[in-house]
């Protein structure tokens, strides 16, 4: 499990800025997509582990509520699906959304 974790922490990529593509070249295909644009539509370009986080809590939030609760995802909390935000971001780079390294002033 800590191989999976640092992983994912690893592909979360901080210091990426995403921003929504407007006129995109087809629509969200999942609801972890969709889910990463609405937030996006909503507040604006992100930064990449920002949307993990938020979006793994909200997808957390959603199985709570239709009874997760008893199997193991109460357990895990919102890091049991981190993975599949990360690969949803992946997927959409380009063509639902652009990603840019933000240089911090650390950096120069």
């Amino acid at each position: 499990m800590t191989f999976f974790r640092e992983k994912t922490q690893n592909d979360k990529q901080p210091d990426h800025r995403v921003q929504s593509i407007h006129s995109s070249a087809r629509t969200a295909k999942t609801s972890v997509e969709r889910m990463i644009l609405d937030l996006l539509d909503r507040e604006g370009p992100k930064d990449g582990a920002e949307i993990v986080k938020r979006v793994a809590q909200q997808i957390y939030r959603d199985e709570l509520r239709y009874g997760a609760a008893a199997l193991d995802v109460g357990l895990f909390g919102a890091m049991l699906f981190e993975s599949e935000v990360v690969a949803a971001l992946k997927t959409g780079i380009g063509v639902l959304w652009t990603v840019e390294e933000v240089m911090s002033s650390e950096k120069w």
